[in-house]
This record gives structure tokens, C-alpha cells and sequence, in this order.
């Protein structure tokens, strides 16, 4: 993943904004409902979108893992891929990360975490959250300059605008139908296997012996 120097030099390019909030689509990945509208700007894998209000930066992205060599992204072990995603996150601004929870959203289960970041000489407490969405990791966060707690209103009033399109809603859940599915057949394999082991063993138990008609 790039390092995401980048995206905190956008936060400062940014100007004035309609004084409305503005649903925002995330590359027809998902929407999300920002205070004013927000630059949109591209770099690599990833779109970011940011604006800037009341003293607080609101951000979110949509990175393409189609578009990111799949040698260097551990896409079976969704722990190890936030790892790395949240390392990328912080690792260039030298932040600090003083919290990181499993959380779940929109049927995604994804990462919330929190870390501290010095820009333009200021110290910001950065809020953000992280879903593998198939192809696609799709963040979204709040900085602020003050510390605020994780469900702070301002916060939670821009996190729970989050969702998912139906599309991409609608294509997670039959993909997640098919692996039920899947799992399903698997499983009645398996017990099927394992009542015909049993069977064939209880009736080795039970042959009966004809007595001996000699005797």
C-alpha cells in the first residue's frame, strides 16, 4: 500500500465547502454522509475524499486491491491484512496507536482504531475504522485536535451514516450464500461419512455366529 503521506496534504488543500451535508458515494462501494461536501482526489489504489469543518478533519477511502501487487497482501487472514493496513495508515506521520478493536458494520466485520498524528505542527487524534469488502478496503475516520471519546457525538453521527451500496450489499450477501452453502454441503458430507463409519461398525459387532450344528 502507499504510504498515505499524501492524504494529509490533500486535508490542507482543501477550501470552502457547501455548508450542507453531502452523501457521498465511495466509488460505488458504499456511502457515507459528510458534513460538507468533500475534495475527492486520486493517487495509485486508492480515491480519498476530505473535508474540513468545525476544527475537524473528516476522511474516507476506497483502496482497490485489484489494482495492489496480491504477493504483498495477506488477503486470507483478515487480522494480518488490517495489520497491515493500519501499520500503512500510521507508520508514515509517526503516529501512535493507543487503540484497536474488532468491530462490525453493514454485515462487514472490519476494524476500529485509534491513534494520535502530528500535522502542520499540531497534534490530532485521528478516530477510524477499516473494511475488507471483497476487492476493496474501505475507511473512513475523524481527526480532531482535541481527544474525544470513540462515541463522542460527533464521531458517531458521521460513522453510522455509513453504508454499504445495495449493489455491493446485495453481492456480498449472495457471495456469502454461496460459501454457506458451500460449508452446508461440507458439513452433511461429513456427518454422513460419519453415521455410515458407525453403522458399518455397529454391524461388524452384531453378525451372528451359526452354532455349530456338529455339536
Amino acid at each position: 500500500m502507499k504510504k498515505l503521506t499524501l492524504i494529509f496534504l490533500i486535508f490542507y488543500s482543501a477550501a470552502a465547502f457547501c455548508q450542507h451535508p453531502y452523501k457521498q458515494d465511495l466509488q460505488s462501494e458504499a456511502q457515507i454522509i459528510f458534513p460538507d461536501t468533500p475534495k475527492v482526489d486520486f493517487a495509485g489504489s486508492a480515491t480519498y475524499y476530505v473535508c474540513q469543518k468545525d476544527q475537524r478533519i473528516y476522511f474516507a477511502q476506497v483502496i482497490d486491491l485489484n489494482k495492489i501487487n496480491p504477493d504483498s497482501l495477506n488477503l486470507r487472514n483478515r487480522s494480518g491484512l488490517y495489520d497491515q493496513f493500519i501499520e500503512s495508515v500510521i507508520k508514515p506521520e509517526n503516529g501512535k496507536l493507543f487503540y484497536k478493536g474488532d468491530i462490525e458494520s453493514n454485515g462487514l466485520k472490519g476494524i476500529s482504531f485509534n491513534y494520535t498524528c502530528v500535522l502542520k505542527g499540531n497534534t490530532y487524534y485521528a478516530y477510524q475504522r477499516a473494511f475488507h469488502a471483497d476487492k476493496a478496503i474501505i475507511s473512513y475516520s475523524v481527526l480532531s485536535t482535541d481527544s474525544l471519546q470513540s462515541d463522542d457525538y460527533v464521531i458517531k453521527t458521521f460513522f453510522d451514516t455509513f453504508k454499504l451500496t445495495p449493489a455491493k450489499a446485495a453481492e456480498l450477501n449472495k457471495k456469502s450464500g454461496i460459501l454457506a452453502a458451500v460449508l452446508m454441503g461440507a458439513a452433511a458430507v461429513f456427518w454422513v461419512a460419519i453415521v455410515i463409519f458407525l453403522i458399518k461398525k455397529l454391524r461388524k459387532k452384531k453378525v451372528y455366529t451359526w452354532p455349530d450344528q456338529r455339536q
